[in-house]
């Protein structure tokens, strides 16, 4: 009875974690703004309860240390916050505003030619311009050298 007890158990806390694979793994629907929520669900629900038996305290104990070490690298984590921002179904489910911040920023920036860029772009222009002055030069002097000739 004590074996059919603990498979309950396992089954049920288990089947938070095949629901949220399946949320991982579809094909056709965008994942990277789910992660975030789904980590603190994930969380909420792992997380030790009074009536709780050893065993299932024990489970739990081993999916949140699991779940602790996943996503922990900082350019990971700011694309999966971003991503969970810019996801209408979660957006109002993270404290946004740095993150909005911080999106923001990263648009003007892209959107700015950068001072190098600018310089190429004058220098480029200036190269243009030079060269569009020696075509010109060439183009007078050889009127002039026509117009010598017509008057030999």
């Amino acid at each position: 009875m004590e074996d059919f007890r603990k498979a309950k158990e396992f089954m049920e806390l288990m089947s938070v974690l095949y629901t949220s694979t399946l949320c991982f793994s579809r094909e056709k629907s965008p994942t990277s703004g789910q992660i975030i929520p789904i980590l603190k669900k994930l969380e909420c629900h792992y997380a030790d309860q009074a009536e709780d038996s050893p065993f299932a305290r024990n489970i739990k104990e081993k999916i949140r240390t699991d779940l602790s070490t996943r996503y922990q690298n900082e350019n990971v984590q700011n694309f999966l916050e971003e991503a969970t921002v810019m996801d209408p179904r979660f957006k109002s489910k993270i404290d946004s505003d740095a993150i909005c911040d911080r999106l923001r920023s990263a648009a003007i920036v892209a959107a700015t030619p950068r001072e190098t860029e600018k310089q190429s772009q004058q220098e480029d222009n200036i190269q243009r311009l030079g060269q569009s002055q020696e075509v010109e030069e060439k183009q007078q002097e050889e009127v002039e050298n026509y117009n010598m000739l017509n008057i030999i």
